[in-house]
């Protein structure tokens, strides 16, 4: 997927929730992991857990991010940086 059609098919919170993760990942390997109190803090308490496994399976399938834990209140993961970033 070419990267216009890439951004045209996320939803601004997809969007922000993987800056997030690029904000928290480590800058070297790219690994990180952010509770969901930091989640609705940067993102409003309205985006819920159902949003956000909504959000990283959407990340996931376009191969930005692989999610290593998902549990009620952390994720762990990895950032897979496409080509054109």
């Amino acid at each position: 997927m070419i990267k216009k059609e890439l951004w045209k098919n996320l939803s601004a919170e997809e969007i922000r929730l993987y800056f997030l993760l690029i904000i928290k990942g480590d800058k070297n390997e790219g690994k990180g992991s952010l509770s969901l109190r930091e989640i609705n803090h940067h993102l409003g308490l309205e985006f819920t857990q159902n949003d956000l496994k909504k959000a990283v399976d959407k990340l996931q399938k376009f191969h930005l991010i692989k999610i290593t834990s998902f549990k009620r209140y952390h994720i762990q993961f990895e950032l897979k940086f496409p080509e054109f970033l």
